[in-house]
């Protein structure tokens, strides 16, 4: 198995390596921007086996997001060894071309705009006087769990939220503040932007 790794503008030099891979019969995984399954077809020599796969930087911790094509040419077995690989270290989501890189964009670039809204409450922490480097922990690991027990109940995020806000308490105030300050638009835009819409 090979994973070949390349930015946008290097998916021709990703191509090649592909194929001069191809001919030993390896198992090619890639994270090439912008290729899948029949980008693959046309570029690779006929028969090479290969899945494109978008993960994100979390993945690092044991802890990322693998969205795979779900076309694809790679054998039961095959498919059996990549989630002995990436099964420990990554939520792996299968899902139908036209919505790989939809997918891979939240998941992808989102890292970014997470780590910006922890530092943003971190500051908020630190500014109502709690030292950073406590702040910087607190922060991480209430969005790590958070994101966990939405993984294992399942439940949607907006029942999540309804439970933290009792009746006239402080949490639905700084909800109410977040909706006037167009904090939903301002997520949804910035996937847009990305996307190009």
């Amino acid at each position: 198995m090979f994973a070949v790794a390349a930015g946008v503008d290097d998916a021709n030099r990703g191509t090649g390596c592909c194929q001069a891979l191809a001919a030993s019969e390896t198992t090619v995984i890639s994270i090439v921007w912008g290729w899948d399954y029949e980008s693959y077809e046309k570029a690779l020599a006929p028969g090479t086996h290969h899945l494109s796969i978008v993960p994100n930087t979390p993945i690092a911790a044991g802890k990322g997001v693998v969205v795979a094509e779900n076309t694809h040419s790679l054998t039961d077995e095959e498919i059996v060894n990549f989630h002995s690989l990436f099964d420990p270290i990554a939520l792996v989501e299968f899902l139908d071309t036209s919505m790989l890189y939809q997918a891979g964009t939240v998941t992808s670039c989102a890292p970014a705009y997470a780590a910006m809204f922890i530092e943003a409450l971190s500051d908020a922490a630190v500014k109502h006087g709690i030292p950073r480097a406590a702040a910087d922990r607190l922060v991480s690991a209430m969005v790590e769990g958070t994101g966990a027990l939405q993984v294992e109940t399942g439940k949607i995020p907006a029942a999540m939220k309804d439970a933290v806000c009792s009746p006239g308490g402080a949490t639905i105030r700084g909800v109410e503040a977040l909706e006037l300050r167009g904090f939903r638009g301002d997520v949804m835009s910035t996937v847009d932007a990305v996307m190009g819409d």
